[in-house]
């Protein structure tokens, strides 16, 4: 699931990154509309990329759950 996500999120960077450039060359409101759509696209794509990272970081760090009780606590 995590592997699908981090693709989705490279498309969606990767488009937006380049939706925002050609937009810049497009003259009229053309060009502003896709400007704006590669911006959002774009950001979607990062801030995804970036919550799978602090995911994945954040389970790596912590230490795994113990749900058995010690012996000789109550």
């Amino acid at each position: 699931m995590s592997k699908k996500l981090t693709l989705i999120a490279c498309i969606l960077w990767l488009a937006g990154l380049a939706a925002f450039i050609i937009g810049l060359n497009i003259s009229g409101s053309t060009g502003k509309w896709l400007t704006l759509a590669g911006e959002i696209t774009f950001l979607i794509g990062l801030g995804l990329e970036g919550v799978l990272y602090f995911r994945k970081r954040n389970a790596e760090t912590q230490p795994p759950a113990e749900d058995k009780e010690k012996p000789g606590e109550p």
